[in-house]
């Protein structure tokens, strides 16, 4: 599912990339953020089952620790285009991710093919892979649509903004 997702991000690349206001570039660099996010949810999933909420906790901790301390070092390097410090940044612990999550999960997830499990699996995942598409558009189509009535000053303004009263439904979602 992740190669064809990333394929289709691909050829649909230019799109996004008009639609956001984004470089080409920039937008083939979430296929390796994305597939870290996939990572992330394996390990979050797999630590929770087993009750392994410290190890989880410390990861993603961590996770979000270096990714703070790296976009700021890699914003303040840079002289124009700050964001992109922050996207490499994310690209390069997205990366880390998928290494500590393959890490930490060798011993508990076997790489086997299984027809079954494959037709099961997708029968579950694509009313899912919609919802969550679905979600993903809904969540960023004020910041699409700041972006083309004002500039990139407004649109990283009202982002931050947004982050900010979010942060206690991030503090009470485990709760």
């Amino acid at each position: 599912f992740a190669a064809a997702a990333g394929a289709v991000w691909v050829l649909c690349s230019q799109f996004i990339s008009k639609l956001t206001l984004l470089p080409v570039e920039v937008v083939l660099l979430q296929i390796p953020v994305a597939l870290g996010l996939i990572g992330e949810s394996v390990l979050t999933q797999v630590m929770i089952y087993q009750k392994k909420s410290r190890i989880l906790l410390a990861v993603v901790a961590l996770k979000s620790v270096f990714l703070l301390a790296l976009a700021l070092m890699l914003v303040a390097q840079r002289a124009q285009q700050k964001y992109l410090g922050v996207i490499y940044a994310d690209v390069a612990i997205a990366l880390a991710m998928i290494v500590c999550a393959g890490f930490i999960l060798r011993k508990d997830i076997k790489l086997r093919f299984s027809r079954p499990y494959l037709k099961s699996l997708t029968a579950y995942s694509v009313p899912l892979i919609v919802h969550a598409l679905s979600l993903a558009l809904l969540s960023q189509s004020d910041r699409i649509l700041i972006g083309h009535l004002m500039d990139r000053a407004a649109v990283g303004t009202y982002s931050l903004a947004y982050m900010v009263g979010a942060a206690p439904l991030l503090i009470a979602a485990p709760i």
